[in-house]
């Protein structure tokens, strides 16, 4: 029997290894290449969708909050959703690269909607999120929504280049209550420019190249009127010849119920099912990112607030350390001049002493020097008296001649 470690069983091993790792990447090369549709054939669909569309102008598309113009025809032909396992694998792919570009709303929000702009029929397409400032406040403190991807017939347009509003109020809106309440809102716009074009015939008999026109963008306001002007219409249309449907749609992309995400979609034909659950699918896994990424931020916002608590205080640690390391050399300061003021003390008690001798010894120099004073005038007297003595003993002898 082999020992469990010997080379020939860690070669085979590795063998085994190394044939399972080339067996699942070719499955993964051949699942990508019969399953995922080619960025060639979801051009060529859209292509084909736009074919022979009636460029007449119908309307400006200030009327929808853009100055771009609005083409009223489209072919009939849908384009076809892509199956359930190719939506599972695309929404996988599209969600490793959104976790590539997290730190970038605007580049998020453009890949999801180029992502959908593939599977979808629409005309214009716009994704509001809340505003940047959003991240540091909760879901109650959120009132404005802006706008980070826009799109006309499947093209991509920057956002500071159209005239979008690129800001709403969800206390005011129509997008604002889709996000209040997290539900989808469908409304078929075809009514409201049938009354516009019916203004419109009226008002031929004042100017007949230029018509004013009150409009409620049900988009961004119940209460504003937006002037809309209508340029070259034809004098011979009828409403079947000149008007087509408008549908729109208002999807909150949904997480935890909680809208992360507005996307709304405005098109000619009205929206299937399966449309709207593929974007609510999609909407689902970009509101997914965007929670993710304002709790990211949160946390990083309370971690730099601990990194800040802790920075302070390690700085007062610091000083603390500093104030305790001269609290100990003043104490040694302290303890040295108590040391020397003992010493000091010593000495001026020495000094005290000798000082005390001093002064006895000079009191007895001074009593020494006072009896010496006494007694050298004892013996000045003495010797005054001996000589007085001396003096009269010598008058009274007798001279000798």
């Amino acid at each position: 029997m082999l020992p469990l470690f010997s080379p020939t069983v860690l070669l085979f091993v590795s063998l085994s290894l190394i044939s399972l790792l080339i067996f699942l990447l070719c499955a993964i090369i051949l699942e990508g290449k019969f399953l995922y549709p080619s960025l060639l054939t979801k051009w060529l669909v859209k292509k084909k969708k736009y074919e022979g569309m009636d460029e007449q102008l119908a309307i400006s598309d200030t009327v929808f909050g853009v100055d771009d113009h609005v083409f009223i025809e489209s072919s009939s032909q849908q384009i076809v959703l892509p199956q359930e396992e190719q939506q599972t694998k695309a929404l996988l792919d599209l969600s490793i690269q959104l976790n590539k570009d997290i730190y970038s709303l605007e580049k998020v929000c453009s890949e999801t909607l180029e992502f959908l702009l593939s599977y979808i029929s629409a005309y214009r397409c716009t994704i509001f999120v809340p505003a940047p400032s959003a991240d540091s406040l909760t879901i109650q403190e959120i009132s404005t929504l802006e706008l980070k991807a826009v799109s006309f017939f499947d093209k991509l347009v920057s956002v500071d280049n159209t005239s979008v509003e690129n800001k709403c109020n969800i206390h005011t809106s129509l997008i604002g209550q889709a996000y209040r309440s997290g539900k989808k809102i469908e409304m078929n716009l075809t009514s409201i420019l049938s009354r516009l074009q019916e203004r419109n015939r009226t008002a031929t008999s004042t100017n007949p190249d230029t018509h004013l026109f009150s409009f409620y963008d049900p988009l961004y306001t119940t209460q504003s009127n937006t002037h809309v002007f209508v340029n070259n219409l034809k004098e011979n249309e009828t409403e079947k010849d000149s008007l087509k449907a408008c549908f729109l749609l208002i999807v909150p992309f949904v997480h935890s119920n909680q809208a992360e995400a507005i996307m709304e979609v405005r098109g000619f034909e009205n929206f299937e099912p399966s449309q709207i659950l593929f974007i609510e699918r999609t909407g689902y896994l970009l509101a997914t990112l965007l929670a993710g990424r304002r709790t990211l931020f949160q946390q990083l916002k309370s971690t730099m607030k601990q990194v800040i608590v802790w920075h302070n205080a390690a700085e007062m640690n610091l000083k603390a350390e500093m104030i305790q390391k001269e609290i100990e050399q003043l104490k040694y300061l302290q303890k040295e001049l108590i040391s020397d003021l003992h010493d000091a003390r010593k000495l001026n008690k020495e000094n005290t002493d000798k000082l005390l001798v001093l002064t006895m010894q000079n009191e007895l120099l001074a009593d020494l020097v006072k009896d010496l004073r006494v007694r050298e005038s004892e013996l000045l007297h003495a010797l005054l008296k001996k000589e007085q003595q001396l003096k009269a003993c010598y008058k009274y002898k007798p001279h000798d001649n």
